[in-house]
Parts: C-alpha cells; structure tokens; sequence
C-alpha cells in the first residue's frame, strides 16, 4: 500500500494525521472524442460507488450542455442552456435507451449525437461527491415558505443549482457573494434580483439549505435536484495533512483594464477551472478550464453555460498565476470599471508527491506514420525534437498553450495557430504531434511532464527589472530553475544546487558556469518562492517570463552532482530500476554541452547509449560509450572528451528521472 494510501486509510479509521482526499479523485476535466460506438471515459472518478454529476459539451458545434447524474436517471440528463425538465429534453433529443452509465473509474457514453458526434471534440467537467466539496439532493416540493432541506456536504455551501425536474422552470442559482437574498439564472443572462420567494432570505448552513414557496425551488408536488458546491476559505480538508483548498467562490470588481484586477484566493492555489458571471449587468456564464486551455499571454478556450454555442478562441481573456487568476480583457462581461462579479474555481494539480515516475515523465520515439502517445497522465510540458538532421529542441508547456521556444536558441516564443495541430486539447492523457509540427512524424523523440508537488512546475511571471522573488507552487525548495523571457531575444538563464554562490548557466550554450549576482542572487529558494536578479534574462523589465522548476522526488527523479573520475562510476538517485531521463552538464569545462540520454532511444551497455545535446541542433549520435543502465540510477563511463560526462577531476550537474 502507498503512504498516500495508508494515510486516507488512517484517516477513514479516525487515526490521527489522516490524509484528506485528492483533486483529482474529486474533479476531472477530460476531453475527447466522439465515435460512433458506446464511449468509455476513464478519469480516476469513482461515480459508480460515490455518485456525482458530469457535464458534457460539444466544442467545434452548436450542441447542447448536457449534465448527467445517476440522481436523475440514465436517461434523464439536464441542460444548463434549457428551462426544460429532463422529459422534456429526453423526447427532445435521446430516445427512451439509457444515454450513460456511471463507473468506478469515470463514465460511458452510448452512442448518441448529443454525447459523441464521431470526429467531434468534447469537454466533459465531473463532480464527484464528497464532504466538503459538492454533493447532489433531490425532492419534492410542498409550496411552503421556511423549508429548510437537507444535504450532507458537510460545510456551508459556496454555489448551488437547483432545477425543477418534471417541468419547464429556469434554474434557479445561489452564489455566497450575492447572499440568500438573491437568486440568478443559470440558463439566462440575466442579472441577479431580489427575491426573498426562492431562497427565504436565509443563508444555507452545513446541514441544510432553504427555500421559499417560489415555483422555481419549492412547488407544491413538483420535483427538484440541487447541486452544491463547498466553499473554502482556509477550511479544506483535501491533501496529505487534510488543511488543504480545493474550491473558493469568490466576487471581484473589475475596472475596465486589460490589465485587469488580480484576483487574490485566499489559500493561494492556481486555478484549473472556473466559472465566472457579472452580477451588475446581463452576461453569459463564462466557462474556462486548462485542459481546453487558459493559454497565459495568448486566447483563451471560452464555454458558455447558458449557450449551445461552441468553444470561443477569439480572445485573451485572462491569465491564471499561482495563487489566483487575473484579467487581461477589459469587457464589460468580465471587467467592465466598477462592475462587480461573482466565480467559482477548483484548484489545479494534484496535492499528493508522485510516487511512480511513469504517472509524471514519458518518453517516446516515433518510427511511424503517427506522432500520438499515450501517456497515462495529463501532460503539461514537452520538448521534442528529430532526432537525424539539423533541428531546434522545441519546448511548449499547457500554461502557454499555443506557444513555444527552442532549449538551444535565444529568440522569443512563437505562436502557433490554434488549428494546426493539437498537441494539448485532443484527447486527455495523450501528446500529439502530427505531421503537421514537423512535416512528417519519423524519428521524433519526444520527454513530457506533468506538474506534480515536490517534482516539476511551470510558472509564468511579469518581469520587472528589479530583484525580487516569484512565487512557486513546487511545494519545496527547487534544486534547478529554467528561465527565459518570453517575447526577447535572450539567454535562458538556469540555476542549478550544485552551482557555486550567485553563479549561473545557460540552457542555450556550452560555456561552464559564470558568477553574476544579478542573475541569480546567492539566496537559495524556498518551497514557497525563488530569487531572480535585475538581469533581462531572468527578469526582463515589464516583459513575460516562464521558469521550469525541478526537483528531487524519491524514487521519481533525482536532481544532483558529481565529480569525474575519468573511469567508471555509479550514480546513486535512490531508483530501483535505473534512470528512463538523464540530462547532464560539465559545469567546469567551457565546451560542455547539455546531453540527454534516455530509454525511448535506448540506454543501455550494447550498443552504445544515443546521447543529443539541449544547447545545438545536431542530430543525435552513439559514437562513444559515455553513459550506461544502473539499476540505483546512471553509470557515467570514461572521459577524455569535452562532451564526456565523466572527464577526471570535472564538476558536473545532472538531472534523472526513473
């Protein structure tokens, strides 16, 4: 049993220091494509044994939202964009058939237009029930005033919807920053009114919630459902010590700049879905996730809970950061000057240290007419290269979407155009880089991680020329940072633990290391923020940077350094089966390159390991035997080249995952 394991199962038994639950065993966002067969969605979601609610949307065409929940019947789904009750949209669009099943690992569609048009991109978003994040209630209204109805969240609810079932009526919504005192209307535009006839006036407790005699939550023999979600405010109970954030529904003013007003959440989490409405004037239901993409610095993906319409791509809308989000479109719709707004968020990434590198690292080759892998995980940085002829090193994390640089190069991101292929929003747990990245798919290497706490992290920063530290959601100290600005030409500046006070390297050449305090000052990073000087590589004046944060994770990847002996020698990592990744650095010699060597292309005793360097373009090569399999980590063979990894006497740096 994994330590995660043991702890929730401490906890389940009411033993102390209990682990709480994950993200990512609560809410998925999973997207896929339509067939013409039944669908098999697996998410990691226990809705079979737990119940919970899954909201389906069609993204390239003018479809329904469609929510599905075993509450209501497998053949009984609601639409956020409808006032209809589940008959009405049953005889409307499905057939009496069952249009879904729920799984012990996430849900199965039947084959059905609505639910999986073939070759169609679908967004699905599902709640699992658990205390303190949502849970579903269903009844039957008595036309009463004061009623109070129960439900077993656990905590006082954030954000409800509750929708009349057997007939027509407008789902009636209740948002905490606009209080009981007011409803609004998912399937509307409209603003929210005062009403004291739908929620009585009277703020929901942790046990139950209350309605008034209104036709839209409480008529006389007419039946509901109500979806509700928790609200933390430094009251989570998720992750490892069960004190952790999931959900915050929070409000903001806006003020009409695209600069707009960082949202600050309380508990300080980045944001992997939200939705979002103005509650000072008529506008849509925003809906955002990072799967189908909020792109920092370029457009964002946009849903709209009360609209058929399909995904918008037409607009920077906004940027999420590590403890928040903040807008970059002055709209009135999201921050219009002294509007004011309500959102729901859940937090990205998982709260638990990986325990299996295969569930955070993958590396592949392509030797075929396809470039798609299947990697078990949701990627959210790659780097790929041809690994013949003269090629860049290509490097594109999820945060920026449809932007990317090159490892060897000094120029500014490049954009691509959202269309030209679909390397993050195909499907879920996949990488796919067709022919239309490269011209062809043979011979494409190819490393992609996932952030995880205490292994790898993505982080995007304004820079502004002046020292100072960024925050990080790494959740310990980083042992090596990338850095580079995103829209100049300039190096990309890396430090490393194993670099001597206020010195640096840089990812794009092979010079050894160089001191320069106003690169990286002699302050070592913490697990909450790191340290980047006055200089434009690293913090360039008013300009968007990114930084590539690495750590050692036990048994997962080891971040460390050695000194050459010019023979042979093991690497202890503290694996059991060897090294899959080693990348290392000869941090003395002025001509070292960065070299990677990996299992996709082989690294083993005989023939010799490929080895391709991060700082040039040259194909890769097994000229030498410099690197072999240990099964505690690497074995560095004998020196006597510039390139070697084990020249006698010379420092080196390096980087391995298992």
């Amino acid at each position: 049993m994994s330590n995660r394991n043991i702890l929730q199962a401490l906890q389940s038994a009411g033993g102390a220091g209990g682990a709480g639950l994950d993200v990512d065993e609560v809410f998925s966002t999973h997207l896929y494509k339509g067939g013409t067969n039944s669908n098999t969605i697996t998410n990691g979601l226990d809705l079979d044994g737990e119940g919970g609610l899954v909201w389906i949307k069609n993204r390239g065409s003018t479809q329904n939202n469609w929510l599905l929940s075993e509450d209501l019947g497998s053949n009984h789904p609601l639409s956020s964009n409808f006032n209809k009750g589940t008959s009405g949209n049953v005889s409307s669009y499905f057939g009496s058939s069952p249009l879904y099943t729920f799984n012990n690992n996430g849900f199965t569609t039947a084959a059905m237009s609505q639910l999986q048009t073939t070759n169609n991109k679908y967004v699905s978003w599902s709640f699992r029930k658990a205390k303190n994040f949502f849970d579903i209630v269903t009844y039957t209204g008595n036309g009463q005033t004061n009623r109070q109805i129960s439900h077993n969240l656990g905590s006082v609810p954030g954000f409800m919807l509750v929708k009349r079932t057997d007939g027509i009526k407008d789902w009636a919504v209740y948002h905490r920053a606009r209080g009981a005192t007011e409803y609004g209307t998912l399937n509307t535009t409209e603003v929210f009114y005062d009403n004291n006839t739908w929620w009585q006036d009277t703020a929901p407790t942790s046990t139950n919630f209350t309605v008034g005699n209104s036709a839209f939550t409480n008529g006389n023999g007419q039946t509901y459902v109500a979806f509700i979600w928790a609200h933390h405010d430094q009251n989570g109970t998720f992750g490892p010590e069960a004190n952790q954030d999931i959900i915050h529904c929070g409000s903001y003013d806006g003020n009409g700049s695209t600069t707009g007003p960082i949202i600050s959440i309380n508990t300080g989490f980045e944001p992997q879905w939200l939705l979002m409405k103005s509650n000072s004037e008529s506008g849509s239901w925003f809906l955002f996730d990072v799967m189908r993409g909020i792109e920092t610095g370029y457009k964002d993906a946009i849903q709209y809970a009360e609209s058929a319409y399909a995904d918008e791509t037409g607009y920077e809308v906004l940027d999420v950061n590590s403890n928040g989000f903040q807008l970059k479109y002055g709209g009135s719709n999201l921050n219009g000057s002294n509007g004011s707004y309500i959102y729901v968020a859940i937090k990205r990434g998982s709260l638990f240290t990986p325990e299996d590198a295969t569930k955070v690292f993958s590396a592949n080759i392509t030797t075929n007419s396809s470039n798609t892998h299947n990697l078990g995980f949701v990627p959210d940085m790659n780097i790929n290269t041809p690994t013949t002829g003269s090629n860049n090193r290509y490097i594109i994390p999820r945060i920026t979407g449809h932007k990317y640089l090159a490892t060897e190069s000094t120029a500014a991101e490049t954009t691509i155009s959202h269309g030209t292929f679909e390397m993050w929003d195909d499907n879920s747990g996949t990488i796919d880089l067709d022919a239309a990245w490269w011209g062809g798919t043979a011979n494409i290497v190819s490393w992609t991680w996932k952030r995880a706490p205490g292994y790898f992290d993505v982080v995007c920063f304004n820079g502004t020329g002046n020292a100072r530290n960024v925050t990080h959601n790494l959740g310990v100290a980083p042992e090596m940072i990338w850095i580079k600005g995103r829209s100049t030409a300039d190096n990309w500046g890396v430090w490393h633990k194993g670099l001597s006070d206020n010195a640096y390297l840089m990812l794009n050449q092979y010079s050894g290391e160089t001191t320069n305090a106003n690169i990286f000052p002699a302050t070592d990073p913490t697990a909450s923020v790191f340290s980047v000087g006055q200089d434009g590589s690293v913090n360039d004046s008013n300009n968007p940077m990114i930084a590539y944060l690495f750590a050692t994770c036990p048994g997962v990847s080891k971040v460390g350094s050695y000194t050459g002996n010019g023979t042979n020698q093991n690497i202890e990592c503290g694996f059991s089966s060897g090294a899959r990744f080693v990348l290392t650095k000869n941090i003395n010699n002025s001509v070292g390159n960065w070299s990677v060597w990996d299992t996709a292309r082989g690294l083993t005793a005989s023939p010799n390991s490929y080895w391709i360097r991060l700082n040039g373009t040259n194909a890769h090569n097994n000229s030498y035997d410099w690197l072999e399999p240990y099964s505690g980590g690497f074995k560095v063979l004998y020196g006597g080249n510039a390139n070697s990894p084990n020249n006698n006497g010379e420092n080196y740096i390096f980087y391995a995952i298992a």
